[in-house]
């Protein structure tokens, strides 16, 4: 009994995973799931059933005791940054109203609050800010003014949410209370995703082990992301990477708190490394073998021998992983499409490394009449093709010149600062993470990439105090 009541949240959730799979065995699913844009139904009765899903841990926090004495004002603000937690995994890109809500809470937290504590903003922010500011001036000098202003809008969040911020404080408690609230959101998260496997792999009549090869592939003509993730409208597996890499190091800073058992812990890497892997993620992949390795030198940073042993034998295992593989290795990071498109960039920024083709400059049309290729013979099945070199420090240097590069570089040296600043082990590895992911893809060129990283990064170091070492 004692057992059941420690770890009664993941055992729920697995019992009701469960029961979901022996009803789609028993009632075979005729309706497609999907909600997202690519699909051919939607379906909002599954949308909203997911939020409601995804709102249970919102529910349980509102009704523990340590929120019940808190003042109804700071009651509102800590509903409005549970909310947003909830709301960046159920549709990373958060809806206009859902932020309307957050800025009106904090707003009137800080009316309401005598103290009106305004926060002294941290190296990051003003980093954030210029970032920002010089995006917003290579505006002038752009050959496509439209798809400068849609570029625009997608980096909104990094001003946004740390302008908040300012107006926020979250005591420890609170501040555990809400790691907690956002690592089951991502664990409920995991469990819609593999619903959503079991449910259309029954519809479609293909056994689950269908799904197990790696590799890109399509069931039926449709991407496995695209399946998988039907339940949230959100398909990208790298941008889901995300809150789900997010929820995994949360799960190592709850465990060493002792807000976790190891059972609930172990449950929680196991849900999200079947998500990361059947989606097809490769950098989902690596980045779980990092934070994986930096939460478990985390959890045994008080054994000073055996933290250097196990550093030992995880330096030792890496090395010959990649002496032996190095083949496979090669080919799990190899995509003649992205090394294309690093290799256009790097011969463009060779005519023109200074100043950049401004905000949303990076079009095939632009390109090639700077570069001399032409892009139609390279994907002659589309209309028209986005150009971004899928490398965020390279994608800025095109748009915005040596000083986008540099201010982007600031950015990411000072978040770094802060984690270090505020010995924050969750902020720290979710940089590396992000810093990992910047090298494939550029999440600041994706409005869900940047409100994922921009909240959570705020979240994250939102405490002024140091974090426990």
């Amino acid at each position: 009994m004692q057992f059941i009541q420690e770890n009664k949240f993941s055992l729920c959730g697995l019992a009701c995973l469960g029961l979901w799979y022996v009803a789609c065995l028993l009632f075979t699913p005729v309706t497609p799931v999907f909600v997202n844009e690519w699909a051919p139904v939607y379906l909002p009765a599954v949308y909203v059933l997911s939020l409601l899903c995804l709102a249970v841990p919102a529910v349980l926090y509102v009704c523990s005791n340590d929120f019940r004495e808190l003042k109804w004002y700071r009651q509102i603000l800590l509903v409005s940054v549970a909310l947003m937690l909830t709301a960046l995994v159920h549709r990373p890109r958060v809806y206009l109203d859902v932020q309307i809500v957050f800025w009106l809470c904090a707003f009137v937290a800080l009316v309401a609050d005598k103290q009106r504590r305004v926060n002294r903003p941290p190296l990051f922010y003003y980093a954030f800010w210029l970032y920002f500011i010089w995006q917003a001036v290579t505006i002038l000098w752009t050959n496509n003014t439209s798809e400068a202003k849609i570029y625009f809008n997608r980096l909104v969040p990094l001003f946004s949410y740390s302008l908040a911020f300012l107006f926020i404080w979250i005591e420890k408690q609170q501040y555990k209370a809400l790691v907690l609230l956002f690592w089951r959101v991502v664990c409920i998260g995991c469990l819609l995703t593999l619903a959503s496997l079991f449910y259309e792999a029954e519809r479609m009549g293909v056994s689950l082990a269908t799904f197990l090869p790696f590799g890109k592939y399509a069931i039926n003509g449709i991407p496995v992301y695209d399946i998988i993730f039907a339940w949230s409208g959100a398909p990208h597996p790298t941008y889901n990477a995300l809150w789900i890499i997010a929820g995994l190091i949360c799960s190592f800073y709850l465990l060493d708190l002792k807000r976790l058992t190891l059972f609930e812990a172990a449950v929680s890497w196991v849900l999200i490394f079947a998500v990361i892997y059947i989606s097809q993620s490769r950098v989902g992949l690596v980045t779980y073998g990092v934070s994986a390795a930096f939460g478990v030198l985390y959890l045994l940073r008080r054994e000073r021998k055996l933290l250097w042993s196990v550093t030992g034998a995880l330096v030792v295992v890496a090395g010959i992983m990649v002496g032996t593989h190095i083949e496979t290795l090669r080919s799990f990071a190899a995509d003649p499409v992205r090394d294309g498109l690093v290799r256009v960039a790097t011969d463009y920024l060779r005519i023109d490394p200074w100043k950049g083709c401004g905000l949303g400059g990076m079009t095939y049309d632009y390109v090639s009449s700077v570069v001399g290729y032409e892009f139609k013979s390279w994907w002659p099945q589309f209309d028209y093709v986005s150009f971004y070199p899928h490398n965020q420090f390279l994608g800025d240097w095109m748009q915005s010149g040596i000083a986008g590069l540099v201010l982007l570089c600031a950015m990411v040296v000072s978040l770094f600062y802060e984690s270090i600043r505020q010995r924050n082990f969750i902020a720290f590895v979710y940089f590396l993470v992000v810093l990992v992911i910047m090298q494939i893809e550029m999440p600041f060129h994706i409005l869900s990439g940047t409100t994922i990283i921009a909240f959570l990064s705020c979240f994250f170091l939102c405490r002024q105090t140091p974090s426990e070492r």
